[in-house]
């Protein structure tokens, strides 16, 4: 074990100066668990995640995310909501009574009358380009009363 340790020390001393990510699978592999324990490393635009197999393990690295965030990394459990992207939802309503804007209040009373579920967060999804027809709006909601996709 300590060989790898220190083939892991050598292989990653210039990486973990200049990419967090290898940093964290550093501290996590060598200092916390073993290789092994960790069966997934996937890259998001803001992070990394990691997946252990062992809710033990994982436990134990959140109860030691203090230590482990004096190096300069930060853990934190999973998110319970789940993300839905909404696409092509018009920028405005022709009505009777003229033209109506789409906004998050809009927005969440259709997805509420549509699946019986509130939204804990909606918001436009990226900029919206001067006049555009349509934009995409991402609406999360929690894990347990998430509707099923395509709703």
């Amino acid at each position: 074990m300590q060989h790898l340790q220190n083939l892991m020390s050598a292989c990653f001393s210039e990486l973990t100066k200049t990419t967090s990510g290898v940093f964290l699978l550093y501290l996590v592999c060598v200092k916390y668990c073993i290789p092994s324990d960790v069966t997934h490393v996937t890259r998001t635009p803001t992070s990394f995640v990691l997946t252990i197999k062992e809710k033990e393990i994982r436990q134990k690295l959140l109860n030691d995310c203090d230590r482990i965030s004096s190096q300069g990394t930060k853990l934190e459990p999973v998110s319970d909501l789940i993300t839905y992207r909404i696409a092509t939802v018009p920028i405005a309503l022709r009505t009777s009574s003229g033209s109506v804007t789409v906004d998050d209040t809009n927005l969440v009373a259709e997805i509420i009358r549509v699946t019986y579920v509130a939204p804990k967060i909606v918001r436009v999804h990226s900029k919206i380009r001067s006049g555009a027809p349509h934009c995409s709006w991402l609406a999360r909601f929690s894990r347990e009363q998430a509707p099923r996709p395509g709703f």
